[in-house]
């Protein structure tokens, strides 16, 4: 066989197209934050909160505000928070509680974004063929994920 034919060369000998990619991890952040509100909603049902009771804080991507909280069931409602949501640091606020997300958990969120991330990119990339292609995350924690594609051509490029 000639050897040209056995030895592919290496992307940046043939060409080819760096695409670098950012994850935006606090969208995945305030939704869990937001999910959150459901669920507390149904986990003290004859509390009487409205949806104006139970609200992600502005500033805030990752805590959640209860407010209206009688006052004789705070230490229970404490308790009771404390118990079901680990996952939350919970504050004990004038108004009533801020749950707020363990570093932990956050990690994890992101983590999850980024993984998400890379099996869409990568299905994508896949779905249309292209041969050798690298796509990875550019570092161990970081939230940018870099492709590396053949030479192809520009309609191919512009679908991945």
């Amino acid at each position: 066989y000639p050897l040209h034919e056995k030895i592919q060369p290496a992307l940046s000998l043939r060409g080819g197209t760096l695409l670098p990619f950012a994850v935006k991890p606090h969208a995945a952040l305030r939704a869990e934050a937001d999910e959150v509100s459901p669920r507390l909603f149904s986990a003290f049902p004859k509390k009487g909160w409205g949806r104006d009771t139970i609200t992600r804080l502005k500033d805030s991507d990752t805590a959640v505000e209860i407010t209206g909280v009688n006052e004789n069931e705070r230490d229970d409602i404490e308790a009771s928070l404390k118990d079901n949501y680990a996952d939350w640091s919970v504050r004990s606020t004038p108004k009533g509680y801020i749950l707020s997300m363990r570093d932990a958990v956050r990690t994890k969120v992101k983590e999850m974004a980024v993984r998400q991330a890379l099996e869409t990119i990568r299905n994508r990339v896949d779905q249309y063929g292209v041969s050798e292609p690298n796509i990875q995350r550019e570092g161990l924690n970081s939230d940018r994920i870099i492709v590396q594609l053949p030479d192809r051509k520009a309609s191919c490029r512009e679908r991945v």
